[in-house]
């Protein structure tokens, strides 16, 4: 195996990635209709999911990846919106 930072002289070696670390930037809840939905909860409601990954080099090496999860439920009957 071929040190960091070389490229490997055997084809079939594939390059090393390896997560230096990890942590939560930003984070909210909304549940509106707390506690009582969560005592008697809703039909299963509508979701919407959206899913975005960015990544920004840092240097030749490193790189910072961003991943942004937008979770919306919605009831079937109108009312209150849920946001994670």
């Amino acid at each position: 195996m071929s040190e960091p930072g070389q490229t490997p002289t055997n084809p079939e070696q594939q390059p090393v990635v390896q997560i230096v670390a990890q942590y939560i930037k930003d984070l909210s809840f909304e549940s509106p209709a707390a506690p009582e939905v969560l005592q008697t909860p809703p039909p299963n409601p509508q979701l919407q999911v959206t899913v975005n990954v960015n990544a920004v080099s840092k240097s030749d090496e490193a790189y910072e990846v961003v991943l942004n999860i937008e979770i919306h439920a919605k009831k079937a009957k109108p009312g209150k919106t849920y946001k994670w």
